[in-house]
């Protein structure tokens, strides 16, 4: 693994809370994709809840797990 996806991540979230001036950014993973959730742990993103959310994309549910990061959160971690 080359770190690309938690790079890239960190200047999402940089540009979402500077620029954008978001106060939370929410996220969702697939229940069973255990990388990306602990990836999202790895950022300070904190478990809200695991629910069914329907993607039009692909016409299909797809039971998730829904995580947010607030912004003081991740100033005080970064």
């Amino acid at each position: 693994m080359r770190g690309y996806a938690l790079e890239a991540l960190k200047k999402l979230i940089e540009f979402g809370f500077s620029k954008l001036k978001l106060k939370k950014i929410w996220a969702s993973v697939a229940a069973e994709n255990f990388k990306s959730f602990n990836l999202l742990k790895k950022l300070g993103f904190c478990y809200f809840s695991s629910q069914d959310i329907y993607f039009k994309a692909i016409d299909e549910k797809v039971f998730s797990k829904i995580l947010f990061l607030n912004c003081e959160r991740w100033i005080y971690s970064n």
